[in-house]
């Protein structure tokens, strides 16, 4: 058996044989390195390379030469480095196998300082691991920061895996006691579905090798803050001689990690400004998303090589359109004109559609610098002040922009129609021709209201919707999502500040070229399936059951009535419901976020929001590789395979590959894009606070927390925040059990999905939101809480558990842990007096997720106190505010009273001591933290009291911090308030200890105590 391997094996090494190339068609002579790869590959997959070998027991295995054995050693390391092979005890390597349960994927560090693993989505063995493990494709696992081995945000990792404890016993695999500040997050997928914990075991490729910041010295040292927060400091050496000053923008090379808490270490690259220069913040997001600025200059010489003529050889080989009307419809501001469209009417009421696309192929030939470059690049970057092409301008915005009354090459697409729009016929092929005209779709929409009788492109505009409109009504009535909102587009001055956001309407000006450029795609994707040669799809899979029920639970608060929305036809009648309503382009974002993010694909799985069975991308060639990859297709089509004239095109393992590095590429420009939205977004809210008389903007509440709501304006989907202090209201609180804030005099109510109005007041870099400050509440005088009409109070606590638990708008906690939201229920006792604790989950902010540690003590920024069993003993009851707008705080694992302020002992019938805890919402700007053991120091105490054993109760209270800081007491002391209340006497003479906060300062967060649902009346009751 061995020996027959082996031949095999040298067999493979000697032969030369026909394997596909990423970029050829039918295939081209393997070179050696890659015959190496897949010897190796295949002896350590053999049961003789099960258990592992040595490099040296592979080069004998394979009867390498000592020459040959430098190019082992690099393959071997290539092997390594990504992952695929493991060196094991006695550095054995091995093929990674779902056995050993190890991931790849990237690391995403959450501003407490853990991190969130995300798997490879296509990778093989990740999918063999998590059949295995029976969780879900895109399953997230949790990392400790003790386990995070020096890997920083976006770093690609390997990192092992296991079944947390957690779902059985309460305790993590890996949340050991060095694991303090571990924070459990819920899964992605179903409840009941179990969830990983992971260490990293390997960094396989660092993201962050050059980090834009702003440049700190002092005296000799200097060091870097990144743009982004979620990285360490940079120090660095600079001289006299340094071109860059204290205060700069700079970019950074990182010439050491972190090890074992060690700093990073790095080296000045470019100095990109002062803070305030024109473009500087949106070089800084640039380099931080390593998104390329210059073209190599091989890529410019290709470029400039090129004729600016169309040579008459080239234009006898095609088709010539130039005497059929044909026109582009663009935005107003658009370089690059990628896509023209002509219609022509049929007999009986039929239609010819013409789809030509700019013919970058023609210029951009496979293995060229060309081709690498936009391979590489993926696709255009639109930032909000640049475009950063996949293509230099020559060709982009020159050769193969389609501009009016200039000859262009195409690749084109005519689909001819019924009367009823449906589609009869299709046929694809290459053309030249000469566009008529060139509409923004402001004209053209202009035109579309108001035809001009004779005039051919108005004409051709009223055929064109009289088909685009026929085309989207049977995509819809088929099933589609109809996902149109307006567009807001920042506008920015000369000196790159914005200046006002404009709305960009989405109207039949921009459905018509949506429809046509909708129905090319598809028609090219049914054409390369039945070809059966490998080829590229758009894709877009199922989304998850649970995140559509949270958008059930959010279209509910807003008075949307659904059922389940996995079904279509009900997810297409809550779109539908949301038409019309001021908060649809909010309710719209929330859907988008429900549903997974199409990707490429080499096998066409179908497209779940637009509802095709095909779909690919062909209409975009200039700013998209895949359509490039799409178009070399379709001309292999029309030539017999292999012979003269065809265009070399991956096999189905480089298609693979390259779908998976667009796919990439896309979603780190699409993160960049938005970013440098956000940023201007935020420089002009920032504008506006600062104004004297700031203008008020509609909002919808999007979450409510403890600390105050989540909103986002209905005119330009803004985030915002606005904390309780901002609210304007006496004495307000949560009620988590309806998810609703609430003030008690006068009685008013807000929770998610009502309308406010709102003015900026500042901003919130580091979380990218808009603080604002609440104006009024048109809520109020709607259906929650008309004017002069007391808001519903919250019902009262029961021992037989909360009413609400299963209210739509909960986050189901996992099965055996610990309370972990950012609110926790008190403790409720059972029939045998026992304290049974409730678990809650409140939405996490949108930058991070607020999340408490496993199996610590209480660890919320306020506690609620403890109440007593019929054991009389004492049961702590937990509960969390939010955290401060900085940072996090959370209590140590293990640990005893850790709040800001802690009150007194009590006795139990036993006579013994028993502790409660309590913590204050902290102040705005720090949160002071007292010692174990520490005497208390609070500035109020009241008396203890009485019962009828002679036994002293002590009241439990909450005073107000001051305004600048949190005093707080030591665990154990004794009564520590600075002013004391009377006691009260039930019926049966014992005295009752009052909970009661008073109110907060104006600079604090004001809440309300856990229990306030035990109201004065029954309070009055026990008396």
């Amino acid at each position: 058996m061995y020996q027959r391997i082996t031949s095999r094996i040298k067999q493979k090494m000697t032969t030369t044989r026909k394997i596909p190339d990423r970029d050829a068609g039918e295939g081209y002579t393997m070179n050696q390195k890659e015959s190496t790869e897949e010897a190796v590959l295949t002896l350590l997959r053999s049961p003789r390379g099960a258990s592992g070998l040595t490099k040296n027991e592979i080069a004998r295995t394979l009867s390498i030469s000592v020459e040959e054995r430098s190019e082992l050693r690099s393959t071997l390391k290539s092997l390594t480095d990504s992952g695929t092979l493991i060196e094991g005890d006695g550095r054995r390597l091995r093929v990674r196998d779902a056995s050993q349960r190890l991931l790849t994927g990237s690391i995403f560090i959450r501003p407490g300082g853990e991190g969130s693993f995300r798997p490879e989505r296509w990778d093989t063995e990740n999918a063999a691991v998590l059949s295995s493990l029976g969780v879900s494709s895109d399953a997230r696992i949790s990392i400790p920061v003790t386990h995070l081995a020096g890997a920083l945000n976006g770093d690609v990792v390997q990192v092992k895996v296991s079944l947390s404890s957690d779902n059985a016993s309460g305790r993590s695999t890996w949340n050991n006691r060095g694991s303090r500040n571990r924070r459990d997050s819920k899964p992605s997928g179903p409840a009941d579905e179990p969830w990983l914990d992971g260490r990293i075991v390997k960094i396989l490729e660092r993201r962050n090798e050059r980090i834009p910041g702003t440049l700190f010295i002092r005296d000799r040292h200097a060091w870097v803050i990144p743009d982004d927060p979620l990285l360490p400091n940079v120090d660095l050496q600079v001289s006299s001689t340094t071109e860059a000053k204290a205060g700069d923008k700079v970019v950074v090379g990182v010439d050491e990690w972190p090890v074992r808490g060690s700093r990073l270490k790095g080296h000045l690259i470019q100095r990109l400004g002062r803070p305030g220069e024109k473009g500087v913040d949106i070089l800084g997001i640039i380099h931080k998303f390593r998104l390329p600025l210059e073209f190599p200059d091989a890529v410019l010489r290709e470029a400039a090589a090129f004729p600016d003529e169309i040579p008459e050889s080239e234009i006898a080989r095609r088709e010539d359109c130039r005497q059929q009307h044909i026109i582009t419809i663009d935005p107003f501001d658009a370089r690059d004109f990628d896509d023209a469209i002509g219609v022509k009417a049929l007999p009986k009421g039929g239609y010819e559609l013409s789809v030509h696309i700019a013919d970058v192929a023609h210029y951009v030939v496979p293995g060229s610098a060309l081709d690498k470059e936009a391979r590489e690049r993926g696709n255009s970057t639109y930032l909000v002040d640049r475009v950063i092409p996949m293509l230099p301008e020559r060709l982009s915005n020159g050769l193969c922009s389609l501009r009016p009354h200039e000859d262009k090459l195409t690749r084109f697409a005519v689909l001819t129609y019924d009367a009823k729009g449906r589609r009869t016929g299709q046929r694809f092929g290459s053309g030249v021709i000469r566009s008529s005209r060139r509409y923004s779709y402001e004209e053209a929409m202009n035109s579309l209201k108001n035809p001009v009788p004779g005039d051919p492109d108005s004409e051709l505009l009223q055929r064109a919707w009289s088909l685009a409109s026929k085309l989207r009504a049977r995509r819809f009535d088929n099933g589609a999502l109809d996902m149109d909102f307006p567009e807001i587009k920042i506008i920015l001055d000369e000196h790159g500040v914005p200046v006002r956001l404009a709305t960009v309407v989405y109207d039949e000006s921009h459905q018509l070229i949506e429809e046509f450029m909708l129905a090319a795609n598809a028609a090219v994707a049914e054409a390369l399936l039945q070809s059966g040669r490998p080829a590229i799809y758009r894709i877009h899979e199922d989304p998850d059951p649970s995140k559509l029920d949270d958008l059930r639970q959010l279209l509910g608060a807003a008075g949307i009535r659904t059922g389940d929305l996995s079904v279509r036809a009900e997810l297409q009648r809550a779109v539908a419901a949301m038409a019309g309503r001021a908060e649809e382009p909010v309710l719209k974002i929330s859907l988008l976020k429900s549903l997974k993010r199409a990707v490429y694909h080499p096998d066409s799985l179908g497209h779940y929001g637009l509802n095709f069975e095909h779909y690919t991308h062909f209409t975009s060639p200039i700013r998209r590789y895949a359509d490039l990859i799409v178009h070399r297709l379709l001309w292999n089509l029309s030539h017999s395979r292999g012979g003269a004239g065809t265009m070399r095109t991956p096999d189905y393992a480089h298609m693979k590959e390259t779908a998976e590095h667009i796919s990439t590429t896309e979603r780190v420009s699409a993160d960049a894009e938005m970013e440098s939205r956000r940023l201007k977004e935020l420089e002009y809210f920032e504008k506006l606070a600062s104004s004297p008389d700031p203008e008020p903007w509609p909002c919808l509440i999007s979450r409510v927390l403890p600390f105050g709501l989540f909103v986002e304006t209905t005119a330009s989907q803004t985030r915002g925040a606005i904390r309780l202090g901002d609210l304007g209201w006496p004495d307000p609180y949560f009620d988590g059990s309806a998810q609703t804030l609430r003030n008690r005099r006068p009685p008013m109510e807000l929770k998610a999905g009502d309308r406010v109005n709102a003015v900026p007041v500042g901003i919130d870099r580091e979380r990218g939101t808009v603080n604002f400050r609440l104006l009024d509440s048109p809520s109020l005088s709607g259906s929650s809480s008309p004017p002069g009409k007391q808001a519903k109070k919250p019902a009262p606590e029961s021992n037989e558990g909360p009413k609400g638990r299963n209210s739509p708008s909960k986050k189901q906690a996992f099965h055996g842990e610990s309370q972990t939201s950012e609110e926790r229920r008190p403790s409720r006792r059972d029939r045998n007096g026992r304290r049974q604790g409730s678990q809650e989950q409140n939405p996490p902010s949108d930058t991070s997720e607020r999340q408490a540690s496993h199996g610590e003590s209480q660890t919320s920024e306020e506690r609620r106190p403890s109440r007593r069993g019929r054991s009389g003993r004492r049961q702590g009851s937990q509960e969390q505010n939010p955290p401060s707008d900085t940072s996090e705080k959370q209590a140590s694992h293990g640990e005893s009273q850790t709040s800001e302020e802690r009150r007194p002992s009590r006795r139990g019938r036993n006579g013994r001591r028993q502790r409660s805890q309590e913590q204050n919402p902290p102040s705005d700007t720090s949160e002071k933290q007292a010692a174990h053991g520490e005497p208390k120091a609070s500035e109020e105490r009241r008396p203890s009291r009485r019962g009828r054993s002679g036994r002293r109760q002590d009241p439990q209270e909450q005073n107000p911090t001051s305004d600048t800081s949190e005093k707080q007491a030591a665990h154990g002391e004794s009564q520590t308030s600075g002013e004391r209340r009377p006691s009260r006497r039930g019926r049966s003479g014992r005295r009752q200890g009052s909970q009661e906060q008073n109110p907060p300062s104006d600079t604090s967060e004001k809440q309300a105590p856990g229990n306030r649902a035990t109201s004065k009346k029954k309070r009055d009751r026990k008396e």
